[in-house]
């Protein structure tokens, strides 16, 4: 599984949280996606928001994005976990199912 997170947005994550959520993206793709599919994923915190963008590609196609709100969800981001898996499927049906 090729995944690339886009580090450039000028409203980035900001660190630790970035790889926090890198990893929980990174594992729903894992569990959620076939493994010959290339993804990029832009991550970002706009200004002044509650909400985490997550904006995904597949291969060469055009992004779909979903925000995310982390306030609540548990220490090991459980809510962000399900949401991602989730959007995966229902955005890209062939996917395999979660795990």
């Amino acid at each position: 599984m090729s995944v690339t997170f886009n580090e450039q947005h000028l409203a980035r994550v900001p660190a630790p949280w970035r790889a926090v959520y890198q990893n929980i993206i990174r594992h729903a793709i894992d569990v959620s996606r076939p493994a010959d599919e290339h993804w990029a994923v832009t991550t970002y915190e706009p200004v002044e928001s509650t909400v985490v963008r997550f904006d995904f590609a597949r291969d060469t196609e055009a992004p779909h994005s979903f925000a995310f709100s982390p306030e609540g969800d548990d220490e090991n981001q459980t809510q962000l976990f399900r949401t991602a898996c989730e959007f995966l499927q229902t955005n890209w049906p062939s996917g395999r199912q979660a795990r």
